[in-house]
């Protein structure tokens, strides 16, 4: 008896839009919501980052070169030049306005690379759930501020999106395109240099856990533990060495003020689980320690050191920063800089 292979049903243009109608949805109603904030958001209140960046992206928009008060200065963030069209219209207030719906709409997109990543661990319905929930949390009330992170949230987790496709997929256009966006990611904003970053020791995490390197270290010595260590503890010092010569806010911090590390540190870890709710946050960080068993796939194992990764590197930096701010300016509880854990 012969047997006759079915060929799977071929996906229309219907079939795909339906897909895509459920995702096409939540974005347009979440982008009602957050331009009707827009709407009420009358003027610049709470950041001078605000008056700065309209100056730059307003120069941008008038002789394609940042300037500040007429002097000539650094761009800062890419997101000036995603604002500068707004001001080419003849009128402030509806300048103004349109810049602001800019950011709604930037920082909304923020659902598409959530979703695509929670795609490659979970089934359609949950992945709509982390994405709309991502596109949600209280971190959008930036969105109709001239702040960088409208830009630089949604740049964020495309940037973790491709990480994990890249470390998954293994070919040449996956990792190139990961690596090309995290050498962008610090024109966004400059804490993203946590990405590069996240995507080295992401990659050597997977490549320690391997099975390969897994059957190497079942037949290891007490001394071979004893060379790894003190290797783990020779890389460790000489980047912090690195990292203190090239940043001064790491060596004030890392060497004067560990204390304030820790503290201000918990403070914005305290303020992001306040934000998302303690119950997703506890549930979030427990999903990612292997129940005994349990054998991950490719993709689960993929997410996982991505998403360890970012929290402690996302982490180290607020912390970094946070210390670092009160010996100059004020002591202040930095959980903005950590909101990019939350996809």
């Amino acid at each position: 008896m012969t047997s006759v292979a079915v060929a799977a049903p071929t996906r229309t243009w219907l079939d795909r839009v339906s897909a895509a109608l459920p995702l096409a949805t939540v974005f347009f109603w979440l982008c009602v919501v957050y331009g009707f904030e827009a709407w009420l958001h009358g003027t610049p209140w709470l950041f001078t980052d605000e008056l700065e960046l309209t100056q730059l992206s307003r120069a941008i928009a008038e002789t394609g070169h940042a300037a500040r008060r007429g002097d000539p200065h650094s761009f800062g963030t890419l997101y000036t030049y995603l604002l500068a069209p707004a001001w080419w219209l003849s009128s402030t207030e509806s300048a103004y306005s349109a810049a602001k719906y800019i950011g709604v709409f930037a920082m909304t997109c923020t659902l598409f690379p959530a979703y695509g990543l929670a795609r490659m661990v979970v089934g359609p319905r949950p992945a709509l759930f982390a994405g709309a929930a991502s596109a949600a949390i209280p971190a959008f009330l930036y969105a109709s501020m001239f702040v960088p992170e409208p830009l630089a949230y949604p740049y964020s987790t495309l940037c973790l999106f491709l990480i994990v496709k890249a470390l998954v997929k293994r070919s040449g256009w996956w990792i190139g395109g990961a690596a090309l966006a995290c050498a962008v990611a610090p024109l966004v904003r400059a804490e993203l240099t946590v990405l590069p970053a996240v995507f080295v020791l992401a990659a050597l995490g997977l490549w320690w856990t391997g099975p390969r390197w897994r059957e190497r270290r079942a037949s290891w010595t007490r001394w071979d533990w004893t060379g790894a260590v003190a290797l783990f503890l020779g890389i460790v010092i000489v980047a912090n060495s690195f990292m203190s010569h090239h940043s001064f806010s790491w060596y004030v911090s890392t060497t004067l003020y560990k204390d304030r590390m820790l503290d201000n540190g918990l403070w914005a870890v305290g303020a992001l689980t306040i934000g998302l709710g303690v119950l997703p946050v506890v549930a979030g960080l427990a999903a990612l320690v292997r129940p005994r068993g349990l054998v991950r796939s490719e993709a689960e194992r993929a997410f996982v050191a991505v998403a360890a990764m970012s929290v402690i590197g996302f982490a180290w930096y607020t912390a970094v920063k946070a210390a670092y701010i009160s010996t100059v300016f004020s002591t202040l509880v930095e959980e903005r800089n950590l909101i990019y854990v939350a996809p």
